[in-house]
């Protein structure tokens, strides 16, 4: 567990932590999702579909154009359809479902590489501040339901299953506890490191969010409302912090992708990081952080806080509103590890006693097992893509 004396030492670098945080220009990631799908010998289509607002989305497909049985996967923060192929043929859940006979679409949020176009404004252009005013509110809000039509408008069917891991479990908290009428899509919900509340986690950054200030407002003047994109010498100055020079991994360390997740070395498969480091991270808005931030500061599940004057604008109230989690009831199954350092097991398991249609949970017997082991241990597939195949089978 980071203590609290690193959390002292990185709220000291503050001001210059403020300074460093830059729009670096275009992602550099070199490798696709395509390229990965396709190197792995399976078939992929390219979709893309315009939200309401403006915002122009990129789904990717590894199609079994004869299957009835559809899974829709979406991807953390920082993240994209990428981290559901990255970890080869035998361990990416993306392929096991396509096995098990899946038609499988990958989700890809608006800021991320894939979606980051937009009807009227540039995210790196004139406007660039319109263009990233959003947080996971908006992407579960407006992004999710948006794709999900566009794949039933697709394959005809009217239940698909969904799966997800971290931000992308809140995304679907916030579409079916808001939306309710969506509930009836999802023949049942696989969620890996489920995110709602955050006041056990100890993650760094929330820590030092919450080191500096309460207020959502305060943070916003201190490091404004855009793109997050750490500069590479704000990634080098935190990974110093958290890491030594001798570390094995002193290249993680310096990615702001593993930086804000967390990691451990031995949940970590090495054999991936240059396929991880090529195409992570992926982009996100400011606000998605600082929503993460206020939801740790506040012990809710909520909505973005705009400030007292903002909330009243918005929202009619001081306060923001509590997502109605009673709404929810999809069947789901939870899978989480005792190390996770967002998803903590507190938080997890009062998540569990708020939903009324949670089927299982399986938490990892491997000590560790932290956020992103999800996504990027090695042996997946024996460690928990067994257990989610033994779920699906459960609900018909």
């Amino acid at each position: 567990m980071y203590s609290y004396y690193h959390s002292l030492i990185v709220l000291s670098f503050v001001p210059l932590i403020t300074t460093l945080i830059l729009n670096s220009g275009d992602p550099k990631n070199v490798l696709t999702t395509e390229t990965i799908v396709r190197k792995h010998g399976y078939p992929f289509e390219k979709h893309t579909v315009q939200t309401e607002d403006g915002y122009i989305l990129e789904i990717h497909r590894i199609p079994n154009l004869k299957s009835s049985q559809v899974a829709f996967l979406m991807h953390c923060l920082l993240c994209s359809s990428s981290d559901w192929v990255v970890s080869g043929k035998k361990n990416s859940l993306a392929y096991i479902l396509h096995r098990a006979g899946y038609d499988v679409w990958l989700g890809n949020a608006r800021g991320n590489t894939y979606s980051l176009n937009h009807t009227k404004y540039n995210p790196r252009g004139q406007f660039a501040d319109k263009y990233w005013d959003f947080s996971w509110h908006e992407i579960g809000f407006i992004d999710l339901p948006t794709m999900l039509d566009y794949v039933q408008q697709k394959t005809g069917v009217t239940q698909m299953r969904y799966f997800a891991h971290s931000q992308g479990t809140a995304n679907f908290f916030v579409l079916t506890s808001l939306k309710p009428q969506y509930n009836k899509i999802f023949k049942s919900a696989h969620l890996l490191a489920p995110i709602a509340f955050l006041n056990n986690s100890f993650n760094i950054f929330l820590k030092v969010g919450g080191n500096i200030v309460g207020r959502s407002e305060v943070i916003q003047t201190l490091l404004g409302s855009n793109e997050f994109r750490p500069s590479r010498k704000l990634q080098e100055l935190v990974g110093s912090i958290l890491c030594t020079d001798f570390s094995r991994d002193r290249v993680l360390c310096d990615n702001a992708f593993f930086l804000v997740a967390g990691f451990t070395n031995e949940t970590c498969n090495h054999d991936i990081i240059p396929e991880v480091m090529a195409s992570s991270p992926a982009g996100s808005s400011l606000n998605q952080v600082l929503h993460f931030v206020q939801e740790f500061v506040s012990g809710h599940f909520r909505q973005y806080d705009h400030g007292l004057e903002g909330n009243m604008q918005t929202y009619g109230s001081s306060e923001p509103p509590d997502y109605p989690l009673a709404n929810i009831n999809v069947p789901m199954f939870f899978y989480h590890g005792k190390a996770d350092n967002f998803a903590t097991v507190k938080d997890v398991l009062r998540l569990s006693k708020k939903l009324k249609t949670l089927v299982g949970r399986f938490e990892s017997p491997i000590a560790n097992f932290d956020h992103l082991a999800h996504m990027f241990s090695p042996n997946l597939a024996e460690k928990i893509h067994k257990y989610i195949m033994r779920d699906i089978a459960l609900i018909n």
